[in-house]
């Protein structure tokens, strides 16, 4: 028990609302990513199939293989145990058995669509996603700390008991100070969280 009050520092304020911006930045960040390799994806297509049908060549072309070994150049466990076995791969089989530079691209976008919202450690993603309010979300990611406690997964303080709590680890003004009833409709509106 006094392990989570000592954690529940983390749930000031600052805290987060310094999550709730790097959410934003990894949600951000994702559908970036999804934009740029998707259009990378449909240029890497449209330069192949020029190249196919028009009269135009290049002097050289890059493979799946070629992109793999530049890419693992500076990493010494690929240069010198998976590329050997790769690149044999590769020449036992036709360009047709492989994917093309366009498709690789486009799996990163693919991946990324696919991904949930990343999860943070220690807030639960109503305290995320929620309204900021700095109490509501202390007492929602305190009590579920204390659930997923395996020595405390059936105690529950009492609303008293957290009032206490929550003045003391935010150093609450006695006018600031948060009521029982508060908790008490916090928890009600949360219990399912």
């Amino acid at each position: 028990m006094l392990e989570i009050i000592i954690d529940s520092i983390d749930f000031e304020k600052n805290e987060v609302n310094k999550a709730r911006s790097q959410l934003n930045a990894h949600l951000e960040l994702s559908e970036q990513i999804v934009e740029l390799a998707e259009r990378l994806a449909d240029t890497l297509k449209q330069q192949q199939e020029l190249f196919e049908y028009s009269e135009f060549q290049k002097s050289d072309y890059q493979s799946i293989d070629d992109m793999f070994t530049e890419a693992g150049n500076c990493n010494m466990e690929y240069k010198y145990h998976t590329a050997p076995l790769l690149s044999s791969l590769m020449h036992q089989y036709e360009s047709k058995y492989w994917p093309t530079r366009s498709e690789l691209v486009r799996s990163i976008a693919t991946f990324e669509k696919l991904q949930t919202q990343p999860t943070h450690r220690s807030l639960p993603d109503s305290v995320l996603l929620g309204k900021a309010s700095i109490k509501k979300d202390f007492v929602i990611a305190f009590d579920k700390k204390i659930r997923e406690s395996r020595h405390l997964a059936t105690f529950k303080l009492s609303n008293k008991a957290m009032v206490e709590i929550i003045t003391v680890i935010q150093n609450l003004d006695p006018d600031d100070k948060i009521t029982e009833d508060t908790i008490r409709v916090i928890r009600n509106r949360n219990k399912n969280l």
